[in-house]
């Protein structure tokens, strides 16, 4: 990869990733070498997100959610307090980013998602996105 700095934004299920998303999100991080992440703080793949870039040694910015019973156990080198309602945190994070990667729990779009809602809006703005599905298999939308 070449030598500019990225931020890298994170959306991801609740229910947690699967261990084919996780070892795809560990690949790209390692690939995309970014200078910073930044994620939801929310329970399921944001703290299993947060585990991994901790494990890399990433610069790691939470924006935690305004939901007591969805903020997770992570660590991070600063939260952006306070806290966020979900979806206009998950707008701040795609329009601050230089890339998103998304892991959904489902292989199909849908509405009424957070993970979705935020891809949706990251490609209206003009960012690259990478969406890893739950089989592992990552798609740059």
């Amino acid at each position: 990869m070449s030598d500019e700095k990225r931020i890298i934004a994170f959306t991801g299920t609740q229910r947690g990733m699967s261990g084919a998303q996780s070892r795809a999100v560990r690949s790209l991080l390692i690939a995309l070498q970014p200078a910073l992440v930044l994620h939801g703080g929310c329970i399921g793949a944001d703290v299993e997100f947060s585990h991994i870039a901790r494990d890399l040694d990433l610069k790691i910015e939470s924006y935690p959610s305004d939901i007591a019973g969805k903020v997770g156990n992570y660590e991070t080198d600063w939260d952006h307090l306070p806290p966020w309602k979900p979806l206009a945190r998950n707008k701040v994070m795609a329009t601050r980013c230089d890339i998103l990667i998304a892991t959904p729990g489902e292989h199909v779009e849908q509405q009424r998602s957070g993970t979705w809602s935020t891809i949706r809006y990251a490609r209206e703005i003009g960012r690259k996105r990478y969406v890893v599905y739950p089989i592992g298999t990552v798609r740059e939308d």
